[in-house]
């Protein structure tokens, strides 16, 4: 690898994830304002520019290069098709390219990333407690309030940010806990890190973190029953700190997210209106089985699940997202059985994200989810140091 690739790509990281997130922070605690009219859009359109061109400069193309490279083709064939034959709105439009770009991007970027350099994973444990103390600092009525006036493209994110937030904390937490760091670090971090995000309050996440705790560690344990004795012991840490947290005034119960879900279940304000837009989804569907119909709903009222992909391309664009899980599954399986012949080291940051992707992509993400076009950049990364 070229030391170009390699400060490169890793700033790039750094810029997207991380800072994003201090962003978004700082631009809610009124420090900064709006960035050009939108920090995100901005970084991801230059950074396409400078991973496509050391993606192109290295092409090699794998079985998953092959089928992402069709669904994305096929993705934005369809959505300049729609455009350009029906009343596509500004926001609807800006919705489904930037989807496509930022896939693109998450999946170049980590087909590249030098995530086991020591100084990078230096700058992530950096990044990670500035981002728990953020968050710890910022919550009301035990749920985070980091209210910003963002606006991309047409559209306002306002609160929703936390999904976002959630997923930079979460990437840079993963890598952290693949990384060479002592044991006892991986554990203190883990527990801080899912006090953190149940504060955070994005719920799926939250939920969906203990696959990344889980696989990035059994799968390298002499001991997994010891393992899973770890795992069990940082859960019960973990609650016991969140309930004492409680007792604090700043930390109280509220209209915390996650006590919503867990005390209400399936009642739970989020879960009611997404059966809602299921059902209005699966109609959509039916109307426009073969390709589709992306402009059939409204901003946001997207099913949120794998379903996604065949309301907005057709089924011809299901079945290839479909077969690139499938096959980004085959691979993370044959990677990892071929590790263990050879006594190698496992590919555990690509399969503990392709799991976790995987899990919340049948329950609660779009197809547009960005973690698992990660996950898919860092099986090619891979599956080209094992097999070339």
């Amino acid at each position: 690898m070229s030391v170009f690739k390699l400060n490169i790509t890793n700033i790039i990281f750094v810029l997207l994830i991380p800072a994003y997130f201090f962003y978004i922070a700082l631009n809610s605690f009124g420090v900064i304002g709006n960035f050009l009219g939108g920090y995100l859009p901005i970084m991801m359109s230059c950074s396409f520019v400078f991973l496509a061109f050391i993606y192109l400069r290295n092409f090699k193309t794998n079985i998953i290069d092959t089928v992402f490279i069709v669904f994305v083709l096929y993705s934005a064939v369809l959505v300049f098709f729609t455009a350009a034959t029906s009343i596509m709105s500004q926001e609807e439009l800006y919705f489904h390219i930037s989807t496509i770009l930022y896939s693109c991007v998450y999946f170049m970027l980590f087909k590249e990333i030098d995530y086991k350099s020591k100084i990078f994973n230096s700058m992530i444990l950096i990044s990670i407690l500035a981002m728990i103390i953020i968050v710890l600092s910022s919550i009301v009525n035990g749920t985070l309030s980091l209210s910003t006036n963002l606006k991309y493209g047409a559209s306002e994110e306002g609160l929703t940010n936390y999904q976002s937030l959630a997923v930079s904390f979460i990437l840079c937490a993963a890598i952290y806990l693949n990384s060479d760091a002592k044991m006892i670090y991986k554990i203190c971090i883990s527990i801080i890190c899912i006090v953190t995000l149940h504060f955070i309050g994005a719920r799926s996440e939250f939920f969906a973190f203990i696959i990344i705790l889980f696989s990035t560690g059994y799968l390298d344990s002499d001991s997994k029953i010891k393992y899973l004795l770890i795992l069990l012991i940082m859960s019960i840490i973990s609650i016991l700190t969140i309930l004492l947290l409680f007792q604090v005034e700043q930390f109280d119960l509220g209209h915390n997210r996650i006590v919503d879900l867990i005390m209400n279940g399936s009642q739970a304000t989020s879960n009611l209106s997404r059966d809602v837009i299921l059902d209005e989804g699966i109609e959509i569907i039916q109307q426009s089985i073969w390709f589709g119909d992306m402009n059939g709903y409204s901003e946001g009222r997207y099913i949120h699940n794998i379903l996604s992909a065949w309301q907005d391309y057709g089924i011809i664009g299901f079945l290839i997202f479909l077969f690139l899980i499938g096959i980004s599954l085959k691979l993370a399986v044959s990677l990892v059985l071929n590790s263990q012949k050879q006594n190698a080291q496992k590919p555990n940051l690509a399969l503990s994200l392709l799991l976790y992707s995987v899990f919340l992509l049948l329950f609660s993400k779009t197809y547009g989810y960005l973690p698992f076009y990660a996950s898919l950049g860092l099986l090619t990364r891979e599956y080209k140091e094992d097999y070339n």
